[in-house]
């Protein structure tokens, strides 16, 4: 068994191990699954700090799971394992590379600057778009940054459904009518949520700009390949929250989703 620490862990100690059990939250997980190339490679994540991170795809400890027993479970064969799928990144005529669990910004060094582009979804033909950004995300990311994007709050959803109102629409009268908002909330919400073990992406386009020039009509929605072709100077590819690439004026960025870049992961069987 070895021991590294996030700050010094090589490839040299990925590439030795059978087994890599990433301790702590979310980021180190996501850290140490950046550095696994392989479908075959198990990687688990074991959530250290319960009391102040979820750990969405760490093991959790809990009085019935101490980290000992998460620990003997995965060594006994008591976890259930499976693939989370990545989204791949290729640019510089596939000079270079890089796989995200989660997602992957397309964006401005600065936040506030917009970016310029033209988008290609599947075979579609180009769309030039100025926004904020464009973010590809998987099934695991659909329940992170992208849900938090994408998703609409209740306050919203009721707004609209006054506006609804006053233009004459009408609702039966049983219909409770904060219940009804609540419903049709939480059932567009769940619309932009989907498995990480779908092998399959998605995008959504921070804050299109809707002018003359630009009209921004693909803005969201699953893909099987995705081109952006970039026309700005400081561009960047941000990775799961810790890596980032820049990107110089004029890079095409292909998007895809490879069963040979998955990760093995597990979970513990409910017994």
């Amino acid at each position: 068994m070895r021991e590294s620490h996030k700050e010094t862990l090589t490839h040299e100690d990925i590439e030795w191990a059978d087994l890599v059990v990433a301790a702590g939250g979310d980021g180190n997980y996501l850290r140490t699954a950046s550095m696994i190339h392989t479908s075959d490679k198990l990687v688990v994540g074991i959530n250290t700090d319960p009391c102040s991170s979820q750990g969405f795809l760490c093991l959790r400890p809990s009085k019935a799971h101490s980290i000992s027993h998460l620990l003997n479970a995965v060594f006994s064969g008591g976890v259930r394992l499976f693939h989370r799928h990545r989204v791949r990144a290729v640019w510089e005529g596939g000079q270079r590379h890089t796989l995200a669990l989660n997602e992957v910004l397309v964006g401005e060094k600065d936040p506030a600057q917009s970016s310029y582009y033209d988008l290609v979804v599947d075979s579609n033909s180009a769309e030039r778009q100025k926004s904020s950004g464009v973010l590809v995300y998987t099934g695991t990311g659909s329940t992170s940054w992208a849900y938090n994007m994408n998703n609409v709050s209740l306050a919203r959803v009721n707004s609209i459904m006054a506006i609804a109102r006053g233009k004459g629409s009408s609702f039966p009268p049983d219909v409770q009518l904060d219940a009804f908002v609540r419903e049709v909330t939480d059932a567009y919400n769940r619309t932009n949520v989907f498995s990480g073990e779908d092998p399959c992406m998605a995008f959504t386009v921070r804050e299109p700009v809707t002018t003359g020039i630009f009209a921004a009509k693909t803005t969201h929605g699953f893909a099987r390949k995705l081109l952006i072709h970039t026309f700005s100077w400081q561009n960047g590819l941000m990775v799961d929250g810790h890596l980032r690439y820049r990107l110089h004026n004029g890079s095409v960025v292909e998007f895809s989703v490879q069963p040979e870049d998955a990760l093995l992961t597990a979970e513990i069987l409910e017994t």
